[in-house]
């Protein structure tokens, strides 16, 4: 069983050896990329965080508060007659 392992073994050390004299950039770029995400994973503080993330209030109405729709628009009537020129149709 020891000489299955071994040859595919042989087979990636002579693959990375041949890989870092050619392009070492690039072999460095891959091995931090999997020790992030091997480090993202097996972090119990991921894990933490994704529990806190769900008991987070949402954006939404979370107390039930009451609100009117178009409270922030104006009431624009559609004849164009009734709508109110700038400056003489309002209450001071």
């Amino acid at each position: 069983m020891a000489a299955s392992v071994a040859r595919p073994m042989r087979n990636l050390f002579n693959y990375l050896k041949n890989a870092w004299d050619r392009e070492p950039i690039i072999v460095v770029s891959f091995a931090f990329g999997g020790f992030g995400l091997a480090a993202f994973t097996a972090s119990p503080y991921t894990y933490k965080q994704a529990e806190e993330m769900k008991n987070w209030p949402s954006v939404y109405n979370y107390y039930n508060l009451p609100t009117t729709t178009d409270r922030y628009m104006e009431d624009i009537p559609d004849d164009v007659t009734q709508r109110k020129v700038w400056r003489t149709d309002y209450d001071d």
